[in-house]
């Protein structure tokens, strides 16, 4: 594939709505530090991380087999039977997820044992960010990077748009309605979206047979794998929570937020070629060397501008969150590397690759922490997670070479 002119089009479009959501995170996250005490901010991002751990856990590939489906039929039927079965397993999903975190939470109950609350909300709207997932992976099969950047900007931007008025109004926020505005900021544009692409879901038991026995042979092993790598990562940072508290939660998370966006530099990449992927036998070699060269350019000059810059901005309280961005800034740079090859694999349908690279990875993160978590507590997270950071794009590039191989290309 020659990296075009409509391609880098595309690729500007993605990576600058990616960069206006880094700049809205930014004064989202300046604003909740200083209108919001730690503990309160903990519980808010201990919300919004369980709700992305459960959906991780549950989701069962769904909306990785929509993608590809989506990605190479080219007729409206056909996308709106994909479209069709995806709603109907994804409802059924979010209903028995809520149900079964009730009757664990009764169980518990028995043995004085109460669920976090944020656990238990977060069981209750899982369903809007199963929604979520779907459309972008819908858009990125379609590769409507138009839509996908809209997706991606607007929630975020309805966000910092009501803290702005209610720090302009000295409104101050409490973590309930924290979560209320997130809930809603994604939901309504979410609405929007099912409203125009509305299906009738009568008589789909046909679609939905058809569509999980692809699910069986493609999502559901690429689903697998997600459980032994990305959750079992989703799962050991909410451990931060309870090993060190909301408090020391709240620096851990904002250093994340601040550190994610170096992911989506490479990751974006792999975004914008997969429908594409899915017909190329290889990746041009002067993507590849461009995407890394952006990465590592990219992931030290904001660095320097986290250290030197937004240090001075954020609250007094969470300075402590400044070491913690830096360092896993090294984690999510490896781990999108990993993903712009990861794309381009999925695209060919190799799920079982995928899958069994994802064990190894979840087995090196697994393992890391049981040696570094009781020495460093939170800073053994990170090292842990860095280490199966490295792991996973050194898979990556094992099985994308795999995959060219299998495809005969010299």
């Amino acid at each position: 594939m020659r990296a075009n002119g409509k391609f880098w089009s595309k690729y500007v479009l993605v990576l600058g709505s990616s960069g206006l959501t880094i700049i809205l995170s930014f004064i989202l996250n300046l604003i909740m530090t200083h209108t919001m005490v730690a503990e309160h901010y903990g519980f808010y991002r201990a919300y919004v991380n369980s709700t992305t751990t459960l959906c991780t856990l549950t989701s069962f590939g769904v909306a990785l087999t929509a993608s590809r489906e989506f990605a190479i039929e080219n007729t409206i039927q056909k996308k709106n039977e994909i479209l069709k079965a995806s709603y109907i397993v994804f409802l059924c999903i979010a209903l028995i997820v809520f149900l079964l975190t009730i009757v664990i939470q009764l169980v518990l109950y028995l043995f004085g044992i109460k669920l976090p609350a944020y656990i238990l909300l977060a069981s209750a709207t899982v369903g809007l960010m199963f929604f979520n997932r779907l459309y972008l992976y819908k858009f990125q099969g379609e590769n409507n990077m138009l839509m996908y950047s809209i997706l991606t900007v607007v929630p975020q931007g309805s966000i910092t748009l009501i803290y702005i008025i209610c720090f302009l109004l000295k409104i101050a926020v409490l973590e309930i309605w924290a979560i209320i505005i997130y809930f809603f900021s994604y939901f309504i544009i979410l609405f929007v979206f099912f409203l125009v692409d509305f299906v009738k879901i009568k008589h789909a038991k046909k679609e939905i047979k058809k569509f999980l026995k692809c699910n069986s042979g493609y999502g559901f092993h690429l689903y697998i794998g997600g459980l032994a790598s990305v959750a079992s990562a989703q799962v050991l940072n909410l451990l931060v929570a309870t090993l060190s508290g909301l408090e020391e939660y709240a620096y851990f998370t904002l250093g994340v937020s601040l550190a994610t966006p170096v992911m989506q530099i490479p990751a974006v990449m792999g975004t914008i070629s997969f429908k594409e992927n899915a017909r190329i036998k290889k990746l041009s070699k002067s993507q590849i060397i461009i995407t890394y060269i952006i990465t590592f350019s990219a992931t030290i000059i904001y660095a320097i501008f986290v250290k030197n810059v937004i240090c001075l901005l954020i609250g007094k309280e969470y300075i402590s969150a400044i070491p913690f961005a830096l360092t896993m800034m090294i984690y999510y740079a490896v781990m999108g590397l990993g993903d712009f090859y990861n794309r381009f694999i999925s695209a060919k349908g190799n799920g079982k690759d995928i899958r069994n690279s994802a064990f190894i990875t979840g087995a090196s993160l697994i393992i890391s922490a049981i040696i570094f978590i009781p020495l460093f507590r939170v800073k053994g997270v990170i090292i842990s997670e860095i280490i199966s950071g490295f792991v996973y794009l050194i898979l990556m590039i094992f099985n994308y070479i795999k995959t060219i191989k299998n495809n005969n290309v010299v």
